[in-house]
């Protein structure tokens, strides 16, 4: 659909909601709707930030620009503050009204005066909501469309802005104001969604509304969802932004640390944008993968090689294929959004269809280095275009069809047969008219597809220049002066040595080993990444030329299971869907300046921690070999032997050389083997090896028993740290025994603070333990609440001994 299509991201397109997954789900129920109710934060408004918090960074350094705030605080002070004034300010509303709906006056009185002008304070507050804050025009489309039908639209948020905050906010982001009939706040109404009061209050807005004809759409299942529901409303969860433990982007923070802030809810949201009615869920896994992982990369990728051909006052770009398929397009899209009059024209052509062309004749060095390129028998004969010699070679020496395929290593005899035979005169003289003819061949593609006198800027992948040296050899040697320019996404340290030898080669990232942890990741497995950039047809093996004298290119079959084009369509699709919303976000907003390196660092993460369900469903693609005459599986099975010893070994071991143990992808293996080894690698070095890996184990085994609800016993900052834990995980908190909180005190989530003799007597009995310091004490209070008792507790402690998880 979105391959050579400029479709409409705005939010004046009224189709544009019916693409939204999420949203798809009301279509069904649309023509009975006569009120539209909408959450507001990651619904209809997305923040262009990390997560809400940030904000508050913002706020003060603009306050200190202001010298409205104490010079002493910092950004990061400020922060904790603003978020501690917040709770103090929930917990008196508790204490004296049993509800926590607070305003934001009230929240910027828990301030001390001294540290700064809390009035303006609070306005500058309200500025930067303004500047992070933009419109999801999906949500947009459907108010749109609701509106045209006659629906009315209400806005119901628990949130301390009043609603008049709340609409001078929406106005500044966009929203046409007369397309909303009310705008309801917890802050006001001092009732929550969670508590259903908000929802009484909704209802009671639209008196001549029967409540089966509302239809709630928000980001929180507990408030948005379980909150509707309980007043007979129905609703629909739109989980764009929220994030879970199997989260790619909660991955993403463990790996990386807060990555590309300003684009985190767009990337989400062009995953779950322009999403086919047709596809399966793993076709919604590969878009939503090529929206957020490809995206980013591959769009700065297209944006750096516009400004370079700018820049050179080049017209037209070559991306090569077979990557050139997507890249094409995606340059073409990003050329016509820019304005500019660049013609994108992909070549054809690949390792070995420059190979023969690119010598200057075959003798003893060029034979030595054929060798060592690692070929096989058959593929040395194919590589030199002297097909119709490897029969006669083969029946000269009686060789089997197994010995032709095997690899011409040194010590085998085979090698020094097929080196004796390529020196044989009608054979050098057969590879020799191979060449010039396959030059010429070469060189009159290059002239029918680029034009007569073309000044030639290449686009691939990577890695290290070979194709690209391959091409300025053929140029060089048929005296063409096609001043080459050649663009890598992903260079190596080899790139310096191109550059000291008069090739222009130029990389995106990793150029003579600049991010050199970022480029040897990329470069050591590269498969998917070539496999999902990539159409219907293989490598390109050479060119032939038609009665009619045109050149066309010859490319390799390609054997693989139809669902997979269909996976691999998926994923293009998503990555042709973040552009689209990337171009939508920079012209209401600012393009983001990021360098390369934080451009690149969602893919990064992908090859080197997949989450257990990306290794198995990229692990499965099917790669074609660099000589096109083999296809495997990304993850293609191993000797069980290699991970006898645990992940750490294995690891290791996929050092070796490829006839030991060749692994693709060895960090998508250990994922599928081991998932949560690099997970908790990771997150240790995270957590300068704190205790928090060991209560992620306790969720984990929790999970395996197929535990759900559980009792807290702990206090203090850890306590909060673990519920935050389960909720991360799915898990729900029943109760929790806190000694320094009572059941009168303001519960911050679902759970309720109780005594232990109160949660021995609720009839859940599975109890996890909240604390390094005092284990087994706690663990003793717990058995102790249930002596005299029939039931015995069941308790979780954090445990130093890391389990062998293994699929």
């Amino acid at each position: 659909m979105l391959r050579n299509s400029d479709f409409e991201i705005s939010t004046h397109n009224m189709e544009l909601w019916k693409y939204d997954q999420y949203l798809s789900e009301f279509v069904p129920a649309a023509s009975d709707v006569r009120l539209l109710s909408l959450d507001v934060f990651d619904t209809l408004l997305l923040r262009a930030c990390g997560k809400p918090s940030d904000v508050f960074l913002h706020i003060a350094e603009e306050a200190h620009r202001q010298a409205v705030l104490l010079p002493s605080v910092t950004p990061n002070e400020f922060a904790s503050m603003r978020i501690s004034a917040e709770s103090q300010a929930r917990d008196k509303q508790w204490a004296a009204h049993k509800h926590s709906e607070v305003t934001l006056h009230e929240i910027y009185e828990q301030f001390p005066s001294h540290v700064g002008d809390r009035e303006q304070l609070q306005f500058l507050e309200l500025e930067a909501e303004k500047r992070y804050c933009y419109l999801n025009p999906n949500i947009v489309s459907l108010m749109r469309c609701c509106r045209n039908q006659g629906t009315k639209v209400a806005l119901v948020s628990d949130m301390y802005l009043s609603a008049v905050q709340m609409a001078n906010l929406l106005e500044a982001a966009g929203l046409d104001m007369t397309m909303v009939d009310r705008i309801l706040v917890s802050s006001e109404t001092k009732g929550d969604k969670v508590s259903g009061r908000l929802f009484d209050t909704l209802l009671a807005a639209f008196p001549a509304v029967d409540r089966s004809a509302v239809i709630h759409i928000g980001d929180s299942y507990r408030a948005d969802i379980m909150g509707a529901e309980s007043r007979g409303i129905r609703s629909v969860h739109y989980n764009v932004i929220p994030e879970t433990f199997e989260s790619a982007y909660h991955w993403e923070s463990i790996r990386h640390g807060e990555v590309l802030p300003e684009l985190r809810s767009l990337r989400k949201l062009a995953g779950a944008s322009l999403v086919s009615g047709d596809y399966d869920e793993k076709q919604r896994h590969f878009h939503a993968l090529g929206a957020g992982m490809f995206g980013p990369f591959l769009q700065a990728l297209c944006d750096w090689v516009i400004d370079i051909c700018v820049q050179e006052n080049r017209t037209a770009i070559h991306p090569l294929m077979r990557e050139g398929y997507l890249l094409g397009p995606m340059l073409q899209r990003a050329v016509r959004f820019r304005g500019l009059d660049i013609q994108v024209v992909p070549i054809y052509v690949s390792r070995q269809a420059v190979y023969l062309p690119s010598l200057s004749g075959f003798g003893e060095a060029e034979l030595e280095s054929l060798l060592q390129k690692g070929v096989t028998v058959k593929e040395a004969f194919d590589l030199l275009q002297i097909e119709d010699c490897f029969q006669t070679f083969a029946s000269m020496h009686n060789l089997s069809p197994e010995a032709c395929e095997r690899e011409a290593a040194n010590a085998d005899p085979i090698r020094d047969l097929l080196a004796a035979y390529l020196k044989l005169d009608p054979v050098s003289a057969a590879i020799n008219a191979a060449i010039v003819s396959e030059r010429t061949r070469f060189i009159a593609y290059l002239h029918q597809t680029c034009g007569e006198a073309p000044e030639l800027l290449t686009l691939d992948i990577g890695f290290h220049g070979t194709i690209q040296t391959g091409i300025d050899a053929i140029c060089r040697l048929a005296n063409k002066a096609m001043r080459p320019i050649h663009l890598l996404a992903v260079g190596t340290s080899g790139t310096a040595r191109l550059l000291a030898k008069g090739h222009d080669v130029r990389c995106f990232i990793g150029s003579s080993g600049e991010h050199a942890d970022l480029a040897a990741a990329i470069s050591r497995s590269p498969a998917f990444l070539e496999e999902l950039s990539m159409g219907s047809f293989g490598s390109t093996l050479r060119y032939s030329e038609t009665g009619n004298h045109i050149i066309e290119p010859v490319t390799a079959s390609l054997d693989i299971d139809p669902e997979q084009y269909r996976y691999k369509d998926a994923c293009q699709e998503g990555i042709y869907a973040y552009q689209l919303y990337y171009n939508y976000f920079c012209r209401n907003r600012q393009a983001v300046s990021a360098d390369h390196r934080a451009w690149m660092l969602p893919f990064h993460r992908l090859i080197d921690l997949p989450t257990p369900g990306e290794a198995q469903l990229l692990g499965d693609l099917t790669h074609q070999d660099n000589h096109a005459t083999e296809q495997t599986s990304i993850c293609e099975p191993v000797d069980e032997n290699f991970y006898a010893h645990g992940a750490t070994a294995f690891l290791n071991a996929c050092n070796y050389g490829p006839s030991t143990l060749n692994v693709f992808w060895p960090q998508g293996m250990a994922a599928r083997r081991f998932p949560y080894y690099l997970y908790l690698y990771h997150l240790r070095l995270k957590d300068s090896f704190g205790g928090l890996a060991m209560f992620v184990n306790m969720m984990l085994q929790l999970k395996r028993n197929q535990i759900t609800h559980v009792h807290v016993y702990g206090q203090g900052g850890m306590l909060d740290q673990v519920i935050a834990l389960l909720y991360n995980h799915g898990l729900t908190a029943d109760c929790v025994i806190d000694t320094a909180r009572s059941s009168g005190d303001r519960p911050w989530g679902s759970f309720r603070y109780v005594s232990l003799m109160e949660a021995s007597r609720t009839g859940n009995h599975v109890y996890i333990v909240a604390s390094l310091w005092d284990t087994a004490l706690k663990q003793s209070d717990i058995e102790r609440a249930y002596e005299g008792l029939p039931d015995r507790p069941v308790i979780f402690t954090p445990s130093p001994e890391e389990p062998f998880f293994q699929c």
